[in-house]
C-alpha cells in the first residue's frame, strides 16, 4: 500500500476546527516590525521589489524560503516555501494541528498527478493562517490586517502643551490697573512746572520775563 494514500486520510481525518492564539512568526519575527529589522532577521535577504523581501531560512526544522511582505515598512504579510515531500508535510501539518488545530482541509488532488492540498485556519479576526501544497511545493502563509499596526488615535484629554503654555503665560504677566479717577496727564504737568516756578529765584524769574518782552523782530534802519 503507497504511503501517500494513508498520509491523506490521515491528514483530512480530523474535522475543521481552529483555535485562537497569537501566531508563532519564523525567525522570531512579530507583525508590524519595522522593514529593517526584518531584513537584519534574514541571512542574504533580497529586495525583489517595494515590500517584498526574500531569503533562504529555516522554518518548522525545515529549510525553504521566506518571503516577508511590508505594508508602510511594517511587516503584515510572510511566506515559507519549500519542496513537498511526505515527511515535510508531516512535519509542517504537525506543528500547526499543535498550535491552532486542525484547521479546514481541502483535496483537488487528481489521480496520477501532483497532489493539492490546501489548509486554512482563522487564527483571529485580524490574523490568518494558510498551507497549499501544490506543483511540488508546499506554501505555508501567515497574514495580518494591515489596519492592526496602525496606532490607534490619541483622544486629547484636557488642554494641549500649547493651550497650558498660553494659560501659564498670561498668569505671569502683571495686571495693568486702571484708575478712572486718576488725574489727566495735563493736570499733573501743570502742577509741576508750578512747582519748578517756584524754585527759582526772583531774580531768574525777572531776567526770563525781559526776554520774553523782548522783540523777536528787529527793525534795521538802513
Amino acid at each position: 500500500m503507497s504511503i501517500r494514500p494513508v498520509l491523506f486520510a490521515l491528514l483530512l481525518s480530523a474535522p475543521g476546527v481552529a483555535t485562537a492564539g497569537d501566531v508563532e512568526l519564523p525567525l522570531d519575527l512579530e507583525w508590524c516590525a519595522d522593514s529593517g529589522d526584518v531584513m537584519l532577521a534574514l541571512d542574504d535577504p533580497r529586495e525583489l521589489s517595494e515590500g517584498v523581501i526574500e531569503a533562504e531560512a529555516k522554518a518548522f526544522g525545515l529549510r525553504g524560503t521566506v518571503t516577508a511582505l511590508t505594508d508602510e515598512d511594517m511587516l503584515v504579510g510572510l511566506r515559507f516555501r519549500l519542496f513537498d515531500t511526505d515527511a515535510n508535510l508531516k512535519a509542517i501539518k504537525g506543528t500547526l494541528t499543535k498550535r491552532h488545530g486542525e484547521g479546514t482541509w481541502k483535496d483537488r488532488s487528481t489521480e496520477g498527478g501532483d497532489r493539492r492540498l490546501k489548509a486554512e485556519w482563522e487564527v483571529d479576526a485580524n490574523q490568518t493562517l494558510a498551507l497549499k501544497v501544490n506543483s511540488e511545493q508546499i506554501y505555508v502563509a501567515w497574514e495580518v490586517d494591515p489596519s492592526h499596526c496602525a496606532a490607534p488615535e490619541k483622544v486629547q484629554e484636557g488642554l494641549t502643551d500649547a493651550e497650558k503654555a498660553d494659560i501659564e503665560a498670561t498668569t505671569k504677566k502683571k495686571a495693568i490697573a486702571f484708575d478712572p479717577y486718576a488725574e489727566d496727564i495735563e493736570d499733573v504737568e501743570a502742577r509741576k512746572k508750578a512747582a519748578d516756578d517756584a524754585k527759582k529765584s526772583e531774580v531768574e524769574k525777572e531776567e526770563e520775563k525781559k526776554k520774553e518782552e523782548e522783540p523777536t523782530d528787529v527793525e534795521i534802519d538802513w
